[in-house]
């Protein structure tokens, strides 16, 4: 008998075309799952964010707790003299910061601020285009209610864009410096904000440029000093005076020009009827 011989078998290779195939279908789906990706990135992004307003929120009840319910909106002279307040140092011990809060409450120095502002994360937002910005929020100074004197002086006081806007008539303005949560027994907390996102345009320096009291000053305002470059998608995080924060569409925050003064500062300030024109 003959041994049987086994047939040795030559395995079969992938064609240039089956090649040609699969490279095609990798193709497809990474051009598929790169968008989803990149969006979930940025609500990623928005939703810290969100968070880091939250924590400012608590912070800030914080101060009020210690402080007979009074919140800072700007600048606040207590004293009537060069002693200030920033809203930020107000916020600071809520925050953690363990420094030397006494001494910056006393002597406001941005050139003293700003360093220590860019150590706290929480004033950073994730998608600010200006990371050596040191502080990427501002807060709301809008008077209540707005006043005829500051439709007056958003047409010839509104300023201009950047460091330009540092020549703005704020000492003319009704804006309010300070702001105590009893008087919202008459309004919701939850409808006015406090904080949201600075425009890109802001510098560093003036940290006295991180609030706003005008209509100009709006995200479709002529001046913005709110974002209006859809770093989130959505719209703008914002955090009101309860605390909350939410995302807000631009739309939302400010309706634009032509529309009435009460639906384009629904969010900061009451108008009165007879301005509301």
């Amino acid at each position: 008998m003959k041994p049987t011989h086994a047939v040795a078998r030559i395995p079969r290779a992938f064609t240039l075309i089956e090649l040609l195939v699969v490279v095609a279908i990798i193709a497809v789906l990474i051009s598929i799952l790169l968008p989803a990706l990149g969006l979930a990135r940025k609500q990623a992004k928005r939703l810290l964010c969100s968070t880091n307003l939250r924590s400012m929120g608590q912070a800030a009840m914080l101060y009020a707790d210690e402080n007979k319910g009074i919140i800072i909106r700007t600048d606040f002279e207590p004293n009537r003299s060069r002693d200030n307040i920033h809203f930020s140092v107000s916020m600071l011990r809520g925050l953690g910061y363990d420094g030397r809060i006494t001494g910056i409450y006393r002597e406001f120095n941005p050139r003293l601020v700003v360093p220590i502002l860019r150590e706290i994360e929480v004033f950073q937002c994730p998608s600010f285009p200006e990371p050596d910005q040191a502080l990427d929020y501002l807060s709301s100074a809008f008077p209540m209610p707005y006043t005829a004197k500051n439709i007056r002086l958003d047409v010839t006081g509104g300023g201009n864009r950047g460091r330009q806007s540092e020549g703005q008539r704020q000492d003319l303005s009704d804006y309010e410096k300070f702001f105590s949560l009893s008087r919202f027994a008459k309004h919701n907390p939850s409808r006015f904000i406090y904080i949201t996102e600075a425009h890109e345009s802001l510098p560093t320096f003036r940290l006295s440029m991180h609030d706003m009291w005008f209509t100009s000053q709006l995200p479709f305002g002529a001046f913005p000093r709110i974002s209006n470059d859809k770093r989130h998608p959505g719209g703008v995080n914002a955090m009101f005076f309860d605390g909350s924060a939410r995302t807000l569409s631009f739309s939302s925050m400010d309706s634009g020009w032509p529309n009435k003064l009460s639906s384009r500062l629904r969010h900061f300030t009451t108008v009165p009827l007879e301005l509301d024109r």
